[in-house]
C-alpha cells in the first residue's frame, strides 16, 4: 500500500526532487563556484591593497628624499669673493658695498687698540677694508661704519669689533661718490680667513 505523499493525484508514482543526483550535483557546483569567486575577490582586493601600500610608501620615500634635497639646497651658502659688490637700500638712498680685503695687524694698531687693551680673550687682530658707493641720494656714512656687519672667524666664532674709526671719513657721500672705509676686529684664535655677513650676503675673505 503506497502513501499519498509518494503518489500523485493522477496515480503516477513520482521521485522526490531532493533525491535526484542532478539536484545535489547542481548544489555542489554552485557552492564551488561561489567559494572560488569569493577567494578570487579577496586575493584581488589584497593585491590591490598591497600595491597601494607600496605606492604610498614609495611616494613617502620620494617626498622625504625631495624634502632632504631641498633642505640641503636651502642650507648651502654661496660666498661672495673679495671685491664683489652687493646692492643695499637705506631710507634715503641705494648703495653698493664690497668687502675688499682683510689685513692682520699688531695689537697696538690704532684701529684695534681698544680691543687689545680691554679684551684679554683676543689674540689676533685684523683690519677689514670695504668700499661703499652711493647710487642714488645722499648717504650718511655713520649708517655704514662697519657696525652693521656680522664678522666671524674661520670657525664661525663671532669677533669683537672696534669702535675706533678712521679720522677724516666724510660725513656724507652723494650720488656716484665712493668711500673706502675700514673697521678693526679682534679674534680669539688666529684665522686664515673671515666671514663678513650683512643681511643675506656673506663674503669669505682671506686674511693676509
Amino acid at each position: 500500500m503506497e502513501t499519498r505523499s509518494s503518489r500523485s493525484n493522477d496515480g503516477i508514482h513520482r521521485k522526490r526532487f531532493y533525491k535526484d543526483v542532478w539536484f545535489w550535483l547542481f548544489i555542489v557546483m554552485t557552492c564551488l563556484f561561489l567559494m572560488t569567486f569569493s577567494v578570487l575577490t579577496v586575493y584581488v582586493n589584497d593585491d590591490e591593497t598591497n600595491n597601494q601600500v607600496k605606492v604610498e610608501k614609495k611616494n613617502s620615500k620620494s617626498q622625504k628624499s625631495n624634502q632632504g634635497s631641498k633642505k640641503n639646497k636651502s642650507t648651502k651658502t654661496t660666498y661672495l669673493n673679495p671685491g664683489d659688490a652687493e646692492l643695499f637700500k637705506t631710507s634715503d638712498s641705494k648703495i653698493t658695498i664690497s668687502i675688499d680685503s682683510a689685513q692682520r695687524v699688531d695689537a697696538n694698531n690704532d684701529m684695534v687698540t681698544d680691543i687689545s687693551h680691554n679684551y684679554d680673550s683676543t689674540t689676533d687682530y685684523v683690519i677689514v677694508n670695504y668700499t661703499v658707493t652711493s647710487l642714488t641720494g645722499s648717504l650718511d656714512t655713520n649708517l655704514v661704519d662697519g657696525s652693521e656687519f656680522n664678522i666671524f672667524d674661520s670657525n664661525q666664532t663671532s669677533t669683537i669689533q672696534s669702535s675706533n674709526r678712521d679720522p677724516g671719513t666724510p660725513d656724507y657721500i652723494s650720488d656716484g661718490q665712493t668711500a673706502h672705509l675700514r673697521i678693526g676686529i679682534g679674534l680669539e684664535t688666529q684665522s686664515d680667513f673671515i666671514y663678513v655677513k650683512m643681511d643675506d650676503s656673506t663674503w669669505k675673505i682671506p686674511v693676509s
